[in-house]
């Protein structure tokens, strides 16, 4: 492959490559949710092809990849990232790490 094998590191060669990411579902498919190096949020799909999720892992490798907005839709701000985590113990938990109090 060229670039040298994947960037993100422990993706690997084999036609399951995606299934470790896959932690999140949007609109109905499961998949992942990746940010790209110009900020935007997309939803990587589960069942996409492995060399083009692959491909989408590598820095400079070269290799096209056509219909990026369908294969690999933005999730607007709007729809919500769904990045947050609950805080144990509460909100109250929450505010006081935040305030470098709290453990």
């Amino acid at each position: 492959m060229a670039g040298g094998g994947s960037t993100v590191r422990f993706v690997s060669e084999d036609a399951d490559a995606i299934d470790p990411f896959v932690c999140f579902t949007y609109k109905g498919k499961r998949g992942t949710r990746a940010i790209m190096g110009d900020g935007k949020v997309r939803f990587i799909p589960a069942d996409i092809d492995p060399n083009t999720f692959r491909a989408m892992c590598t820095i400079a490798g070269g290799e096209p990849i056509s219909g990026l907005d369908k294969l690999a839709p933005v999730i607007d701000e709007e729809e919500g990232f769904g990045l947050s985590t609950p805080v144990p113990g509460g909100a109250a938990a929450g505010r006081a790490c935040a305030n470098g109090a709290g453990g």
